[in-house]
């Protein structure tokens, strides 16, 4: 700042406008030091530090947003989808047309830092209501038509959350009971523990003793043995361990 002063050959401040970081209090104090070592500073720089008016506005309003700030932060994701791609855009005005809306203006994406551009959101958004509703249905329809029945749902996606030792089996417990009846959520959490007991005992009958000599370690049990560690398992007594999935799962997150 103060290189900049003296290129622009300014003698005489009377104030320096910043937002209210914390960190411009330290800049601007030690400007001002610097500036009344010069004499440079009007009214010895009394009024020297002024706090951008728009930003204290900004934060006024955000902490009167902070109570329907769950809805806002959905309504931005919202937005943000339809905007996030030329394809989901074009979509969303082909939703514009069908519901014949008198408003063809598109909706627009907020700066969370300005708290007038979140109103134009809100006031855009608000203008297609009918047609985010459209947009809505389209989606769900193509949701179910892959994932809405529970028995079309590949138990890989499943599984890999389950060997995820953050959240196990309890996430996805917790997601089929959300997003399914009772009855559809109980098939499904059966189809998932029957799908792992059957992967982990796939994986377990290559660790299992063979039935004939040393030569037939490299493929028995009907699984094949690429990584050739067969024989390091049966000397360490796998075949006896305990069922390693039931003490996975029984462990605490």
């Amino acid at each position: 700042m103060e290189m900049c002063l003296n290129s622009w050959a300014l003698n005489r401040v009377l104030s320096l406008t910043v937002d209210n970081a914390s960190s411009n209090d330290v800049g601007v104090e030690r400007l001002k030091r610097r500036l009344l070592f010069r004499n440079s500073l009007v009214m010895s720089g009394n009024h020297f530090h002024m706090r951008c008016c728009a930003h204290i506005l900004n934060l006024v309003v955000k902490e009167g947003l902070k109570d329907i700030d769950g809805s806002i932060g959905r309504i931005r994701h919202d937005v943000w989808y339809v905007r996030s791609s030329p394809a989901r855009l074009a979509k969303f005005k082909a939703c514009i047309d069908e519901e014949s809306m008198d408003y063809k203006g598109l909706v627009w994406l907020d700066v969370e830092t300005r708290w007038n551009s979140t109103y134009l959101m809100l006031v855009s958004v608000s203008k297609h209501e009918r047609t985010f509703e459209e947009l809505t249905q389209k989606m769900k329809k193509k949701y179910d038509k892959y994932w809405g029945n529970h028995e079309k749902l590949n138990m890989l996606l499943l599984i890999a959350l389950v060997f995820d030792p953050r959240r196990k089996i309890r996430l996805v417990d917790w997601m089929v009971r959300r997003y399914y009846n009772k009855d559809d959520a109980d098939a499904l959490k059966a189809n998932l523990e029957s799908s792992l007991k059957s992967i982990y005992e796939e994986y377990r009958v290559g660790f299992m003793s063979p039935q004939g000599n040393s030569d037939e370690l490299q493929v028995f049990g009907g699984v094949s043995n690429p990584y050739g560690t067969a024989e390091f398992y049966i000397s360490e007594g796998c075949d006896n361990a305990d069922n390693e999935l039931t003490t996975y799962l029984g462990e605490k997150l």
